[in-house]
């Protein structure tokens, strides 16, 4: 796509899926590899009360500049179910992408037109690997690193961080997930997706929830003790 036509460092990423599929930690991997590229983000997370089962959603809003809340619409939907297709299909703006697993991508005549879909083969994938069935989040998170050309190896480098109290096997289980996806979506599909993100600097952001802040914000105003009360 020329570049001409691209929007650039501006999306809203969106992935669902069953709870304990590992949604929340293929959103944190997403946003801190877009938060050391240097952008700026929001994330809105969704789930039931329940530790396995029920519908789970995380949201990122991404952008170049200083942002404060989400936006209507998603440019990229990741739906590691048919649920969350039927559910947030209609969320996809005209010229967004619904990545979905090829067994869920039959019925074409339930996307619009405008919505571009890419079909991929996570149990091949994740056979082909030797990985457990549940990376499949992980093959999803960089599946189409032509969708966005952050480099490869910050999300490698999240993924360590993030893993590094599991140890070396589960890093390289994630990251080989991470890798196979980025393969499939470079080999398989044209690079015809108009919303790209880039680096934009070397210097990384703080990712913090909004229990992360107010805690830091207590530690900088002076408070040394803080009492739990049964």
């Amino acid at each position: 796509m020329p570049e001409d036509d691209m929007v650039k460092n501006k999306l809203t990423w969106k992935i669902g899926g069953k709870a304990g599929e590992g949604i929340m930690a293929t959103g944190i991997i997403f946003s801190q590899s877009c938060s050391r590229g240097g952008l700026h983000l929001y994330d809105i997370n969704e789930y039931p009360s329940l530790i396995k089962g029920g519908h789970n959603t995380l949201q990122v809003r991404v952008d170049d500049r200083e942002i404060f809340s989400q936006v209507r619409g998603v440019n990229l939907l990741i739906a590691l179910n048919k649920e969350t297709i039927f559910l947030h299909k209609d969320e996809i703006v005209d010229g967004g992408a619904l990545i979905c697993d090829i067994a869920d991508a039959t019925d074409r005549k339930d996307i619009r037109d405008t919505v571009r879909l890419y079909p991929i083969p996570f149990t091949d994938i994740i056979k082909e690997i030797n990985a457990q069935a549940i990376m499949k989040n992980n093959v999803a998170l960089v599946l189409r690193s032509p969708l966005w050309i952050m480099i490869f190896e910050i999300v490698a480098q999240v993924i360590k961080d993030t893993f590094k109290r599991k140890g070396a096997s589960i890093i390289d289980e994630n990251t080989r997930a991470a890798k196979a996806g980025y393969d499939f979506i470079k080999t398989n599909f044209k690079d015809d997706f108009e919303f790209r993100l880039e680096k934009i600097g070397e210097k990384g952001r703080l990712l913090l929830t909004g229990n992360d802040a107010l805690c830091m914000g207590a530690i900088k105003a002076g408070c040394k003790f803080y009492p739990r009360i049964p």
